[in-house]
């Protein structure tokens, strides 16, 4: 059992999965807690409204599901929306391109919130 949760999209058996992919100890999954902090359907469906939310954020779990259907899609990124540092070199001739690495990223999808055996998930 996982504490409070709070998702219109996913259910706790699903929300258990992904933390397992997280966090990859058992021990750790009682104790881990989601915050939400975006919901499209309160905040409105809006790039700046989502980057203002999230901006700083550590640790970050995004959940998508396609409208008129069950499908749901997301990722994770241990370093999430967090600007870590003004001085990262410009590539390509892009000044404000920032690049971050982390092993423990993810991106995932699932056919509809009750199938766990068609889940798909992909390190990134």
């Amino acid at each position: 059992r996982i504490g409070k949760f709070d998702s219109k999209i996913i259910n706790p058996k699903l929300a258990k999965i992904i933390i397992k992919w997280i966090v990859k100890e058992d021990f750790w999954i009682l104790r881990y807690k989601f915050n939400l902090i975006y919901r499209g359907s309160i905040d409105g469906i809006n790039h700046e409204i989502f980057k203002n939310k999230c901006k700083g954020q550590m640790e970050s779990l995004v959940l998508i599901k396609v409208k008129h259907t069950n499908q749901i899609f997301g990722g994770y990124s241990s370093i999430g929306f967090n600007s870590i540092g003004d001085n990262v070199p410009s590539l390509n001739g892009f000044n404000n391109s920032k690049y971050y690495y982390s092993s423990d990223n993810f991106i995932f999808s699932f056919k509809n919130d009750k199938d766990t055996q068609n889940m798909k998930i992909s390190r990134v």
